[in-house]
C-alpha cells in the first residue's frame, strides 16, 4: 500500500497544506538541546523561545546546524533536505565536519507510548489501549529527561513488537502514522536525535503473512515484500525529519543464526544473514540516500559456529563478518565472567574499535550495554564503557535502558536507568555527557 510522504518543517512538525495543495508556512517554535545538562537551563530557553523560522538557533540541533539547507527549508515552507550531518570520515563519526560524541539511551517501546493513552485500535476483538499509563504525556515526559541528563539519542523500535502493530499498520494506516508523527515532534521539542531500528522483530511481518519466520528475509515471499515495503515508507516518510540521526538494522539479527532461544529463526548461514543485511541496507538507501545506517547486532555470542567465538580473536572475526553493508559497526554488550568481565570490558572494546576501523573502515557503537543496578550498585561494569568512550574509543554509546515503564517487570526497571530510581546512576551519566559539548557541531 502507498502512502503520501509527509513534508515536515525544519522544526519537526508535519508541514500543513493547503486547499490547493501548497505547503503552508509553520509558525511552531522549539526548544534547544539542552546544552547545560539542567532543567533550570530547558526553562531559560523556553522563555526566550520564538517562532522556529524567525530564530534558527531556536530549532533543533540539525537545523541549527552548518546545513543551510536546512534552515532554508523553513523559510520556502517546503520538504526540507535531511539532517544528514552525520558521515563517516576515516572510520570515525563526523557531524558538519567536526568529530561527533554522544551519549544515548534505549528507550525501545518508546513508540508505544504515542499510541497508548491518545487512541485505541481494535484488532481480532481485541482493543489495546492504555498499555502505558499516561501515553504521549509520558513519552514526552522520558524524552525531556534524557536531554536533561545528556542523553540526546535515543534508540527505539520503530515499527512494532508483535503481529497486532503490524495489523494497525496496515488496517489504520492514518492513525499509525499520525502517532509517529506525534513521536517526532516530541523529539524535536525535547532536543534529542532519534535512531529508529527497522524490523526490531522480523517475525511480526512472517505471522502477518502466515508464513515461516525464516521467510522474512527470503526473496520473493510475502513476508519480505511486506517488511521491505514497511521499510521503504518509515524511511521515505522521515528521511527529511530534522531529528532523524541514522537508520538501524533490527536488533540482533546474528543471534539469529546462533545457538540459543531465537537460533534459525532468521537465518540458516552467515550468508543469508550478510544477504538479509545488503538487501534491507540497499531498500533504505534507496528512498533516503542521505542518512548513514548501523547494525543492530550483539557481541558475537560464545560456542562454536561461523558467527560465533570463544576467543578474543575469534569474536573479532564474527564481529567483523556480521558488520557487512552498512555503516556503522555495532555491538551490545553485557558483564559476563569471560571476556566482559568489568575488568576486562575495557579492553574487549579496544579491540573491537580497532577491528571496526581496521578491517571494516567504520566507526564503533555500543549500541546496548548495562547491568542490574540493584545487585551492582558501584556499576562498576557501566562504569568502565564510559570510560572507554570518554577517552575516545568508540563515538557513540547507548545504555540499557532509560525510564523503563512501570508495568515492565522487577527485572527490567532494575537495569533501567532512571532519575528516580536509581539517581546516582543518571547523575553518573549526566557527569559523563558534561565533558563533551552538545550541540555536536559547536
Amino acid at each position: 500500500m502507498a502512502h503520501r510522504q509527509q513534508p515536515f518543517s525544519a522544526t519537526g512538525n508535519p508541514v500543513v497544506a493547503d486547499s490547493r495543495g501548497r505547503a503552508a508556512a509553520t509558525a511552531v517554535w522549539v526548544e534547544t538541546p539542552n546544552t547545560g545538562h539542567r532543567s533550570e537551563g530547558l526553562d531559560r530557553q523556553r522563555a526566550r523561545s520564538a517562532t522556529a523560522c524567525s530564530r534558527r538557533k531556536l530549532v533543533s540541533v540539525a537545523a541549527a546546524s552548518a546545513l543551510a539547507g536546512v534552515a532554508g527549508g523553513c523559510a520556502r515552507g517546503g520538504q526540507v533536505p535531511p539532517a544528514a550531518g552525520l558521515s563517516v570520515k576515516k572510520a570515525s563519526l563526523h557531524w558538519a565536519g567536526r568529530p561527533f560524541t554522544a551519549l544515548g539511551a534505549n528507550v525501545w517501546q518508546l513508540q508505544d507510548y504515542f499510541y497508548s493513552g491518545t487512541r485505541s485500535f481494535t484488532i481480532g476483538g481485541t482493543t489495546w489501549n492504555g498499555s502505558y499509563p499516561g501515553g504521549a504525556t509520558h513519552g514526552a515526559q522520558v524524552l525531556h529527561e534524557a536531554s536533561v541528563y545528556g542523553l540526546h539519542a535515543i534508540r527505539f523500535i520503530a515499527g512494532g513488537w508483535n503481529p497486532a502493530w503490524v495489523r494497525v499498520w496496515q488496517t489504520q494506516a492514518e492513525a499509525w502514522w499520525q502517532a509517529h508523527d506525534s513521536m517526532m515532534a516530541a523529539a524535536v521539542k525535547a532536543g534529542v536525535y532519534l535512531i529508529p531500528s527497522l524490523l526490531w522483530h522480523p517475525l511480526p511481518f512472517a505471522a502477518a503473512t502466515g508464513e515461516s519466520n525464516a521467510s522474512v528475509f527470503q526473496r520473493g515471499t510475502r513476508a519480505n515484500r511486506l517488511a521491505l515495503d514497511f521499510v521503504r515508507q518509515y524511511v521515505s516518510r522521515y528521511k527529511h525529519h530534522p531529528n532523524v540521526l541514522f537508520w538501524e538494522l533490527g536488533n540482533e539479527w546474528n543471534l539469529g543464526t546462533a545457538r540459543g532461544p531465537v537460533a534459525k529463526q532468521y537465518f540458516h548461514s552467515l550468508a543469508q544473514l550478510q544477504q538479509a543485511m545488503a538487501d534491507v541496507t540497499g531498500a533504505i538507501k534507496a528512498s533516503d540516500p542521505y542518512h548513514l545506517v548501523g547494525s543492530g547486532n550483539a557481541s558475537p555470542p560464545y560456542g562454536s559456529g561461523p558467527v560465533e567465538g570463544s576467543t578474543l580473536s575469534e569474536q573479532r572475526k564474527a564481529f567483523v563478518a556480521v558488520n557487512q553493508h552498512v555503516d556503522i559497526a555495532c555491538l551490545h554488550v553485557y558483564a559476563n565472567a569471560s571476556l566482559l568481565a568489568p575488568t576486562r570490558v575495557a579492553a574487549y572494546l579496544s579491540t573491537m574499535a580497532a577491528a571496526a576501523r581496521d578491517d571494516l573502515g567504520k566507526p564503533l557503537m555500543v549500541g546496548e550495554f548495562g547491568e542490574d543496578y540493584i545487585t551492582h550498585p558501584k556499576a562498576t561494569f557501566v562504569r568502565n564503557i564510559l570510560g572507554s568512550w570518554n577517552a575516545g574509543t568508540f563515538p557513540l554509546a547507548l545504555v540499557w535502558s532509560w525510564m523503563a515503564a512501570p508495568s515492565t517487570n522487577a527485572s527490567a526497571r532494575a537495569s533501567s536507568v532512571d532519575p528516580v530510581i536509581h539517581a546516582h546512576i543518571a547523575r553518573l551519566f549526566r557527569s559523563y555527557a558534561s565533558r563533551h559539548p552538545w550541540p555536536p557541531h559547536r
